[in-house]
């Protein structure tokens, strides 16, 4: 979380705890002068803030910021939205879990994805989106000399060891 922190302060973003509809947990935006993300008063497990914080500087770092009340159609309004909420899930994920990291908590031994959660401390939500993120780059990583980890066939995520 500090490491995290340290990069919001580095950067001037403003973090403002409020109260947002429940379906929000964090929101992001900027004006002329500054950058804020606001947190949900709601949320309260520290691997939940870090999931949201991430998610948040995730839209800094990727998202054009438009209106919404643009001329264009809803649709196109839909589908720009899509992937700018796509884009900072990207960034969260790839901030919080590097692959190597991904790969190197699996030689410590977190195979399951209650450990995978608990060594990076993030929801299993999270964690299967990391898996879809890595396999845009490969459906099967090297582990070691022998294993290798199998995102073929996700959300199920398999370890293949060669006999």
């Amino acid at each position: 979380m500090n490491k995290l922190t340290q990069l919001i302060d580095k950067l001037g973003v403003e973090v403002i705890t409020n109260p947002l509809p429940t379906r929000l947990n964090g929101l992001y935006f900027a004006d002329t002068y500054n950058n804020y993300i606001i947190i949900n008063r709601n949320v309260k497990s520290e691997s939940k803030l870090r999931e949201v914080l991430s998610h948040e500087l995730g839209h800094y770092f990727t998202s054009i910021l438009t209106n919404t009340a643009s001329h264009y159609s809803d649709y196109l309004v839909k589908l720009n939205v899509h992937r700018n909420e796509f884009r900072a899930v990207r960034w969260a994920c790839n901030y919080l879990m590097p692959d190597m990291d991904v790969i190197g908590a699996i030689i410590d031994g977190h195979v399951t994805l209650d450990a995978l959660c608990n060594h990076f401390n993030v929801s299993k939500e999270l964690l299967t989106m990391k898996f879809y993120f890595m396999s845009l780059h490969g459906l099967s990583w090297r582990i070691d000399d022998r294993r290798f980890l199998i995102l073929s066939d996700l959300p199920s995520v398999y370890i293949f060891e060669e006999i």
